[in-house]
């Protein structure tokens, strides 16, 4: 599969939750420019609602989303769980204008978890394919998602490359 976003060879900020704000992303920005992504930390989608297009925003980081080499150089990762609202929320990203999203399937975090997000989906991959079936049919940008090799074991990890 080829992938007409990322180069093959690049240099990537990558996501960590309590770490990764747009605050912290301006500052790397700032000093290293020229590295090709940012990834933004999670967003969780919502369950039963929506956010405001603004929160969305703000959470991306106002500065970079109104600088459009900035805005095409950061990914916005979400956190889904079979109960989220995940079609709205990636409908809602890509009509305001932000052309790359990751999936959060690797966060180890109890808390998230036990929400049945994260790396605990990967004990389910029927989950997975729902997820991601709703995603890729309702978000026409880069899709891409952050994995490990297992929650449990290892022993889904084909099937989920698959998917």
């Amino acid at each position: 599969m080829s992938c007409n976003y990322l180069k093959t060879r690049s240099t990537i900020l990558a996501p960590m939750d309590g770490l990764t704000d747009s605050i912290y992303r301006e500052t790397v920005l700032s000093i290293y420019n020229h590295w090709d992504y940012y990834y933004t930390e999670f967003l969780r989608a919502p369950v039963n609602s929506r956010f405001k297009d603004r929160f969305i925003i703000r959470h991306f980081g106002e500065p970079i989303f109104n600088d459009e080499k900035l805005r095409n150089k950061t990914v916005l990762q979400i956190l889904a769980t079979p109960k989220t609202s995940t079609v709205p929320l990636v409908e809602q990203i890509g009509n305001i204008g932000i052309g790359k999203i990751d999936l959060n399937l690797g966060c180890p975090a109890k808390k998230v978890n036990s929400h049945q997000g994260g790396a605990w989906l990967l004990d389910y991959p029927e989950l997975i394919k729902e997820i991601v079936k709703g995603i890729r049919e309702n978000y026409q940008g880069f899709f891409s998602v952050k994995i490990r090799v297992g929650y449990s074991d290892d022993r889904n990890f084909e099937k989920i490359i698959e998917i």
